[in-house]
């Protein structure tokens, strides 16, 4: 899995599932738990707006494939 690019600077990021992978939820979540987008990702590489969220550190997960952080810039 890639989430790219990373610091984000422009409105939006790529996720990048390995071929074969079924549709899987993708949540981005603010520091205080809140759900700010959910997306299914069905494609191998999927793109995700951050179109009116504010500057700072995100965190993702993406289904049974993990979770992370991303950096909004």
């Amino acid at each position: 899995v890639q989430i790219y690019p990373n610091p984000v600077q422009e409105n939006s990021f790529y996720i990048e599932l390995p071929d074969d992978t079924a549709p899987l939820w993708f949540q981005l979540i603010r520091a205080d738990g809140t759900v700010v987008r959910k997306i299914l990702v069905n494609n191998n590489t999927q793109k995700c707006s951050t179109e009116g969220l504010p500057r700072g550190i995100y965190f993702y997960t993406l289904g049974s494939l993990g979770s992370g952080k991303i950096i909004l810039y």
